[in-house]
């Protein structure tokens, strides 16, 4: 026995989900704009670039964290929106279906199709071209859009002896005399002031040997006392953001001009580790003892950048415009499996009439007679992944998995231009999401490390640019994977239309539909793709953009020379402003993205495709000709229910035999009182 269904119809529920999606879109636009105005007119902009906030370097990290998690829940929202409107446009009226099959040429129901578009009204085209579109721009600004600018100094390190802490009088090569001798003179007067803090050898390479120095400055290294009695000062180094190569925390030697040369340790960075090991550190023939490092106070930056605040509030702003006209132009398209059935019920399709089991293969190989024969009914079993197509399924996990090559290359990039030990650990070491001088895009060309990103690309935009377009990959995974669970979903929602799924055994007689309650529709938005597979999705989009926003990201730091001004490091984007912009990246959150990308291939898109359908239904896909096909009632004197009533009937229908005599020629379709099962071998139309 089976239990009769009730077509899923989206005449209540269409407006009602359009409804939600521009309340989504409009909620997010007034948050969007209410922010950057009141930015903009109580904070100070310059360049484009404003400071919603100023404090201690981690409380402004976080702060930045958390309001990328909610970027990235604003950002999936709207593709939420944009994909369930864009799927309400592409959807065909009845009138354009039928001109369509007049011609012999078929459209695509349930799904967000490409297919349908040049046969629709061009109205609904250019809306669909409009939320489609004023979605790039926002996957490519919008996680740029807030961002931490970080404060680093640069410094001077001079190797003294304890007569220099006391005040003795020194001397300094006179190559360097006129540039040094004022800031060694400075630092000798304030080494017994509260600004310098003494810092054992231990707590020195810690403090010092971190990624960029933000609360310390210039540093006094004392030697060990010896017998000897050398000068008070021995040797300097002025420690900028150009060396990121090797640091002097883990020794080196002394030259003639009396500059501090770091040791080279290997290819890679000096790390804190390494400097622990090498104790006690010495520089040529004098060991460290300890340090006096002076102390600063900076606070990071959380900056926004109004331009791009300003794109994203127009493609905001275009997008529940579009929404807006398609509550007011409202069409009845068939957008669900309920509504073409329904439709199909109450005007039969005439240019399919006779061929109840046409499936979506044979109308695409050309198979749509004028006269058709009756044709022999046979079981067969299908997988989920052959309702999306053979081509469509082929070419989605052909793309799916160009687009993990992708990441894997981009993950082999940052690997190759890292200037750290190349293993698990020191990737992992580098943090997740944090900006590091080991892992940056460098744009010098004279680097081999990373050719691959050359260019001399210093701008904000061109930055945000390289490091959001990956983001434009994951939208288009997102979409790709809709559109065939929407196809598994609606064909699993097809099968449950026959009654006789599980029954193996053949069976001439009729079997009695047994009622329930019928269906009511609730105001949600209720497509093809149930709830159970559209909130794993976007569930899965959302945590894959912030993943990889926290892969790939924009850098700013304010960097400090030694005295306080703002440095023209070579590495900054220009000689004026003192601030080192670029992209960053983060290896292990790329691995942990490319791992979740994998799984997420791996188990929910192959395996989902290698299930079983149920058997019976002829296997129709979105094809609208294949639908239409079977939902054709009997004709003469057996017909005992019009298609209006089966497409009303309040206990729901059923599929199966509907009519034909024993030994004869059969037919197949929907009805809400009686269906056989059919019998392999019978002949139907």
């Amino acid at each position: 026995m089976g239990e009769n269904l009730n077509p899923r119809r989206s005449s209540i529920t269409w407006p009602v989900g359009v409804q939600t999606a521009l309340f989504v879109v409009v909620a997010i636009l007034l948050t969007n704009a209410a922010i950057t105005m009141w930015t903009s007119i109580t904070m100070t902009v310059s360049d484009g670039i404003g400071t919603l906030h100023v404090g201690p370097c981690e409380e402004v990290k976080q702060t930045g964290l958390g309001l990328h998690i909610l970027i990235n829940f604003l950002c999936t929202s709207l593709l939420g929106a944009s994909n369930f409107c864009m799927q309400c446009l592409s959807s065909p009226t009845r009138d354009e279906l039928d001109e369509q099959h007049a011609q012999k040429r078929w459209l695509e129901i349930g799904v967000l199709s490409v297919r349908n578009l040049k046969s629709i009204a061009r109205r609904r085209v250019w809306l669909w071209f409009v939320l489609g579109a004023s979605s790039f721009p926002i996957h490519l600004l919008f996680n740029s859009a807030i961002f931490v600018n970080l404060t680093a100094n640069e410094y001077t390190v001079a190797l003294v002896t304890n007569d220099f802490v006391k005040g003795a009088r020194f001397s300094v090569p006179e190559n360097v005399a006129s540039e040094m001798a004022p800031i060694l003179v400075a630092m000798q007067q304030n080494l017994s002031t509260p600004r310098y803090e003494r810092l054992e050898s231990v707590d020195c390479i810690k403090a010092y040997k971190v990624d960029f120095l933000s609360d310390r400055r210039n540093v006094a290294v004392v030697a060990v006392q010896t017998d000897e009695e050398p000068s008070p000062f021995l040797g300097y180094m002025k420690w900028t953001y150009n060396k990121i190569q090797n640091s002097w925390v883990c020794g080196g030697n002394i030259t003639d001009e009396g500059r501090i040369a770091p040791e080279d340790i290997d290819d890679y960075d000096c790390t804190a580790e390494d400097a622990l090991e090498s104790l006690p550190i010495a520089f040529g023939d004098y060991e460290m003892d300890y340090c006096l490092s002076e102390r600063v106070r900076h606070g990071c930056h959380l900056q926004f950048s109004l331009p791009i605040m300003l794109i994203v509030i127009c493609c905001n702003t275009a997008k529940a415009v579009a929404i807006a006209i398609m509550l007011s132009k409202k069409e009845i398209t068939l957008l669900t499996l309920g509504d073409a059935i329904a439709s199909f019920l109450d005007r039969p399709d005439p240019t399919t009439r006779g061929m109840c089991t046409l499936t979506m293969k044979d109308v695409k190989s050309g198979y749509w007679p004028d006269n058709p024969e009756a044709s022999r009914w046979q079981y067969s079993k299908h997988f989920r992944w052959e309702a999306v197509g053979l081509w469509r399924w082929v070419g989605s996990n052909v793309f799916t998995c160009m687009t993990l090559g992708a990441f894997s290359f981009l993950l082999y990039c940052a690997i190759e231009t890292t200037t750290t030990n190349p293993d698990l650990m020191s990737w992992y070491n580098l943090g997740f999401g944090v900006v590091t001088s080991s892992s940056l895009v460098r744009w010098d060309p004279k680097n081999t490390r990373m050719p691959y990103l050359h260019g001399g690309n210093t701008s904000l935009m061109r930055n945000v640019l390289l490091a959001n377009s990956p983001q434009l990959l994951l939208s288009a995974m997102y979409l790709v994977y809709n559109q065939a669970y929407t196809c598994m979903a609606f064909a699993d929602e097809w099968a449950a239309y026959f009654p006789h799924a599980d029954n193996t055994t053949q069976s001439s007689g009729f079997y009695t539909a047994q009622p329930h309650k019928q269906l009511r529709l609730s105001p949600k938005l209720n497509l093809s793709l149930p709830l159970r597979y559209t909130i794993p999705l976007l569930l899965l989009s959302g945590v894959t953009h912030f993943l990889l926003s926290q892969s790939f990201f924009l850098v700013t730091i304010s960097i400090y020379d030694a005295n306080l001004s703002n440095s023209n490091s070579t590495l900054t984007t220009s000689p004026e402003s003192g601030t080192l912009m670029t992209v960053g990246f983060s290896p292990i959150a790329m691995i942990i993205l490319f791992l979740v990308l994998s799984t997420s291939v791996l188990f929910l898109g192959l395996g989902l495709g290698f299930r079983r359908l149920k058997k019976g239904m002829p296997l129709v896909g979105s094809c609208s000709a294949a639908l239409s096909a079977a939902c054709h009632i009997v004709d003469g004197p057996e017909t005992y229910e019009t298609g209006e009533e089966i497409a009303r009937a309040p206990q729901g229908v059923l599929w199966g035999v509907t009519g034909g005599s024993e030994g004869g020629v059969g037919h197949l379709g929907f009805s809400a009182g009686f269906v056989g099962e059919p019998v392999p071998g019978r002949m139907y139309r």
